[in-house]
């Protein structure tokens, strides 16, 4: 094999291997912003479901508040 060809190839490889990483921290990237988000559902949840059925008659918006209270943190 002659060097021009096996430079070439490894060339390729490396800028494929470059690509497939810039891929693969997006993914990672996206993934984490996804987890943010459910623990900040999780968390705004369990603060509203804490508060006595008279403070949440006070928000004005008890009926809003208990169906937020029982959706799944994936759920917005």
């Amino acid at each position: 094999m002659s060097d021009t060809v096996f430079f070439s190839q490894t060339a390729l490889r490396a800028s494929f291997a470059k690509a497939v990483g810039v891929q693969l921290l997006t993914l990672a990237a996206a993934g984490c912003e996804i987890l943010r988000e459910w623990r900040h559902n999780y968390r705004s949840r369990r603060e509203l479901a804490s508060l006595a059925r008279h403070e949440r008659y006070d928000l004005n918006f008890s009926g809003e508040v208990d169906a937020e209270i029982a959706k799944p943190f994936w759920k917005k």
